[in-house]
């Protein structure tokens, strides 16, 4: 593994590391690096785990991505620039994504991504991607503008959103009938949790922000 590298540290020198399966790196809340060449890390066919965290990265800084095939975990996180993210759909292994904190402007369209069981996300993305992810487990997002999205994840077991949403979209949920675990704020209102009842799998739930009938 590699950690702490960046904007100080030359990647051309991870070339020749044939055998080199995880690298991460990043830079701070206040200090975002950005990094002036990833594209050796496209070299790196041994690389299964990629985390990269606060960076300013460009779509087109990022295409390098799509010769990763072996990718099976990658994290993103607090990434600025993300306008799209077609190199997803080279990417055939990749069962984890994290993008939480950042933002993506363009969701690809394509066939089903079977291998991604686990995402985090900070906005949601468009209803067509939601339809990509067939094998879905699991799934953080910070912002959504409807529950209704995300009731086509019918293999879904954990769910957690950030956002703060209305308790009617709670009867979206009933489609989610592998649900196992449940983590959302909705508004300080009565909440109503009926459309919960027929989740007789649910073995962990925690609602915040509401007051209950």
């Amino acid at each position: 593994a590699v950690k702490n590298c960046g904007d100080a540290y030359d990647l051309d020198a991870l070339r020749p590391l044939e055998r080199l399966a995880r690298v991460a790196f990043g830079g701070g809340y206040s200090t975002p690096i950005t990094p002036a060449d990833l594209s050796p890390l496209g070299e790196l066919k041994a690389l299964t785990e990629l985390s990269i965290s606060y960076a300013k990265l460009s779509s087109a800084g990022c295409e390098w991505l799509s010769a990763v095939t072996g990718l099976e975990t990658l994290t993103l996180t607090r990434a600025e620039g993300l306008t799209s993210m077609d190199w997803i759909n080279a990417l055939p292994k990749l069962g984890s994504l994290d993008l939480s904190g950042s933002r993506v402007g363009e969701w690809p369209v394509g066939p089903p991504l079977e291998h991604l069981t686990k995402l985090e996300i900070g906005n949601a993305p468009s209803n067509a991607f939601f339809e990509r992810l067939s094998a879905l487990e699991s799934l953080e997002v910070e912002e959504v503008t409807s529950l209704r999205s995300v009731a086509a994840l019918r293999t879904l077991k954990h769910l957690r959103i950030k956002e703060t949403l209305p308790s009617s979209d709670l009867g979206a949920l009933g489609a989610l009938e592998a649900l196992e675990t449940l983590v959302i704020d909705v508004p300080d209102a009565a909440c109503d949790l009926s459309p919960l009842a027929g989740h007789t799998g649910l073995v962990s739930l925690e609602i915040t922000g509401a007051s209950w009938p």
